[in-house]
């Protein structure tokens, strides 16, 4: 609308919502899906808020598609992550909203730097640049990865001990992402696990280097 935005914020008339207080916390999350997924656990409901990272939207889709599978006497007791996964793969409600409002929205260089991330639970400017084969393009993908947090396009910053800038995906965005990813040939997913080992190890960071070390078939770099 045509709306001075800046002068009604400096008369403090605005009330502007972001996704970070619009997100239910797990007392909410949990209720909500009591009711929309009947005969969900305890377990089960704290795992799905963690996989939605409280957004209302996707608790309502995993909540519908809970309830068909259970009408049509789906699987007991299957988790909630290989529910969701399922539901990407057989359902277009997720992929089509991300596609439609993140994806869409993102440049092919953008998209590249994103798919990169998703094989990482945490990244930042330096470690995706590598990922993406540009060490040393750091401060553009620092740009671009403080627009999506400005923007609310499912992309968070999360706090270091270091004190570093981390990001994370939003863990619905991150499977859409990785579908991407598990469709490229097994040298490209290898390069990319090798990249990120690397980055990691380089910095000390052991844990993580272990892990993708051996998600990259280098048992003997794992161990070393």
């Amino acid at each position: 609308p045509p709306l001075s935005l800046a002068r009604l914020r400096a008369q403090g008339l605005v009330l502007e919502l972001h996704m970070r207080e619009l997100r239910f916390p797990p007392e909410e999350s949990r209720p909500f899906l009591e009711a929309h997924a009947a005969g969900i656990g305890e377990r089960d409901a704290q795992q799905l808020h963690e996989l939605t990272d409280g957004w209302a939207a996707g608790l309502q889709l995993l909540s519908v598609d809970w309830k068909k599978r259970q009408e049509r006497g789906g699987k007991a007791g299957a988790a909630p992550l290989e529910l969701a996964r399922a539901q990407l793969q057989d359902a277009r409600g997720f992929a089509e909203y991300f596609e439609h409002e993140v994806i869409a929205q993102l440049t092919s260089a953008e998209l590249e730097l994103l798919v990169g991330a998703c094989v990482c639970n945490r990244f930042g400017p330096a470690l995706c640049a590598a990922l993406t084969g540009r060490p040393g393009a750091d401060a553009e993908a620092g740009s671009l990865l403080q627009r999506l947090v400005a923007d609310d396009l499912f992309v968070a910053q999360v706090e270091s001990k270091r004190g570093d800038s981390w990001y994370r995906l939003h863990p619905l965005l991150r499977e859409t992402l990785r579908l991407r990813f598990d469709q490229r040939p097994e040298d490209e997913r290898r390069a990319l696990y090798l990249a990120a080992f690397r980055w990691f190890d380089s910095h000390g960071y052991l844990d993580e280097a272990v892990e993708h070390a051996l998600l990259a078939r280098e048992a003997e770099a794992a161990a070393t």
